[in-house]
């Protein structure tokens, strides 16, 4: 946003432009190491996965990267809404092969 108000002045900085460029492109270095520090620790968290797409897609200008991420994200949600339905099969499972019944479960 720096950048775009100096380069809209008549008489433009360049040394000024050069820093906040340099500055944009730091931190823009900095989310993308964060975000590979996020999905190594949390990798299995869709969530992660489509904000870094948007950094891909809105700071690196990477389209067909950031609609790849987003797809992968979906895959990955999917495949924990099943994870998590089986864990709820057997969960129920198991409470019929330890005589719990419903009425138990809800107190």
């Amino acid at each position: 946003m720096r950048v775009w108000s100096l380069l809209t002045r008549r008489s433009i900085d360049v040394d000024k432009v050069e820093h906040h460029i340099r500055i944009g492109s730091q931190n823009a270095r900095l989310a993308q190491e964060q975000y590979n520090t996020l999905l190594i620790a949390h990798s299995e968290n869709p969530n992660i996965l489509r904000q870094y797409s948007v950094l891909m897609r809105d700071v690196y200008g990477d389209d067909r990267l950031g609609i790849e991420m987003l797809c992968e994200a979906d895959l990955m949600e999917q495949g924990n809404k099943i994870d998590l339905l089986k864990n709820e099969d057997e969960f129920e499972w198991n409470n019929d092969i330890w005589g719990v019944d419903a009425d138990q479960k809800k107190k």
